[in-house]
């Protein structure tokens, strides 16, 4: 038995020899490695106690352990493979400018705690590049002299200034202050600038007085102040105007598509209209919307004798909502009707208008261009009410349906100034009206035809002739008498 412990203990010391003699030959091959030299040298005993470790399982001592600690640095926590070691050799070979041989560095002793420290400390110190070195050469080198044609010029070394946007004709530096800089390039700047905004405030600034152009007088001037009068916008607003009347204006010839209506049934439901309106008292503008959208949507689809005034009351209660603050309950409107229809039937032949339509209810009136005349009229209260009863005129009768309302605006406004003898037809109203007398006249020889004729429509002819209106459809009827042929 003592035969056999002994041949157990020279088993596990021969075992040992060979692993010994193994990493030995590890370290040897892997030599080319600096940093794995180091780390193998440096550490012999520690590498063959984990060997033993792994083979036999024995424990090692904490003397052992501290020794392992010390010899590892305490910046590396894993330990390096070999193409690890590789990669940071070669750079540590490429900072360091050090070439070595293989066989040296695996036989050279390993360097103490304090020659690595040391030595760390040396490769990590910085040192100026080459660039560096060369500008600061070209800074600190004098200046070259320029040549010119016949002359030689020393150029003071300054510093490269970055050009700034400001007025033409002077670069200004962002490296150097005002202060810096010659006192009349700086007295030339203040005076571009002053300059400057001066012309600025000439562009931006309204002129409050009137404008005299060559032949009308600019009375939008007079409101500049005025925000409420928007006279910055006025003429883009009444072009987009005189542009959205053309789109919305109805067929002319849309009753030949109704075989059962006739013009003259228009004249007599359009005179019913301005009857509920008056009693309602409604705005102008919610009459005008009416009979557009009325003439629009017949002008779309054929309508049956018995469903005629059905369209006139949907047309009418859709107006009401758009126009008014407080328009009337759908209760009204089958009142006045005389319960020809019901609510659900008003209801749903407004859906059917809409849907026709397709929600398109902004359509300039006359009323919008008479007010824009009345500017160069001086807003004479009297030509403004004549002018509006030669607009609804224009309303009933359907020889209109082919007026632009800028048209029936400014021959309304034509007539009534002529029938109260206000003076001729001047650059002003010619300017603000957008037409000439030429232009004007076979537009205001259909409204004299009307009025010369018999009255057929007496709704219409009892609301001008109240004193609210002052008494317009009198007055015109007693002009034309005396002065029409």
């Amino acid at each position: 038995m003592f035969a056999s412990n002994i041949q157990n203990t020279r088993a596990t010391r021969s075992t040992a020899a060979a692993l010994k003699k193994s990493n030995l030959e590890i370290i040897n091959i892997n030599s080319g490695n600096v940093l794995a030299a180091k780390e193998f040298n440096g550490n012999e005993k520690s590498a063959a106690t984990q060997a033993r470790r792994k083979v036999l399982g024995e424990k090692t001592n904490n003397h052992d352990e501290r020794n392992a600690k010390e010899a590892v640095p305490s910046k590396i926590a894993k330990p390096r493979t070999a193409r690890t070691a590789q990669k940071t050799a070669v750079s540590a070979q490429q900072k360091t400018s050090v070439s070595t041989n293989t066989t040296t560095a695996s036989k050279a002793k390993p360097r103490t705690r304090s020659q690595t420290a040391a030595a760390s400390k040396k490769e990590t110190k910085p040192r100026k590049s080459v660039e560096n070195e060369q500008e600061v050469a070209k800074e600190n080198k004098p200046p070259e002299p320029k040549q010119t044609d016949n002359k030689t010029v020393h150029v003071k070394p300054t510093e490269k200034k970055k050009v700034e946007s400001g007025p033409k004709g002077v670069k200004r530096s962002s490296s150097r202050s005002c202060q810096d800089e010659p006192e009349e390039i700086v007295k030339s700047v203040k005076q571009q600038k002053e300059t400057a905004v001066s012309d600025t405030l000439v562009e931006t600034e309204p002129d409050v007085k009137k404008r005299k152009t060559e032949e009308w007088d600019d009375f939008d001037a007079d409101e500049a102040n005025d925000p409420m009068m928007v006279s910055e916008y006025v003429n883009e607003i009444f072009d987009y105007l005189r542009e959205l009347e053309v789109k919305t204006m109805p067929n002319p010839n849309y009753i030949e598509q109704h075989p059962e209506l006739a013009w003259r049934m228009r004249g007599i439901l359009i005179d019913w209209l301005i009857e509920v309106h008056n009693k309602f008292k409604l705005l102008p503008e919610t009459l005008f919307l009416t009979v557009n959208l009325m003439d629009r949507f017949l002008s779309l689809r054929i309508c049956s004798l018995p469903k005629f005034q059905l369209v006139g009351i949907a047309a009418m209660f859709i107006a009401a909502k758009y126009e008014e603050v407080l328009a009337p309950s759908i209760h009204n409107f089958t009142y006045m009707a005389d319960g020809s229809y019901t609510e659900e039937e008003i209801q749903q032949a407004e859906r059917y208008m809409l849907k026709v339509l397709r929600f398109d209810l902004s359509t300039p009136s006359p009323l919008n261009f008479l007010r824009r005349i009345s500017k160069a009229d001086n807003y004479d209260i009297q030509v403004r009410t004549l002018a509006k009863y030669f607009m609804e005129v224009a309303l009933i009768d359907y020889r209109f349906l082919s007026c632009r309302p800028s048209l029936i605006a400014a021959a309304s406004m034509w007539l009534s100034r002529k029938m109260l003898n206000r003076g001729e037809w001047n650059a002003n109203l010619r300017h603000y009206s957008g037409f000439t007398e030429e232009e004007l006249q076979p537009t205001v020889d259909l409204m004299l035809n009307y009025l010369s004729k018999p009255t057929k429509h007496e709704s219409f002819f009892k609301k001008y002739a109240s004193k609210k209106f002052m008494k317009a459809s009198i007055f015109a009827k007693d002009w034309i008498s005396k002065n029409y042929e």
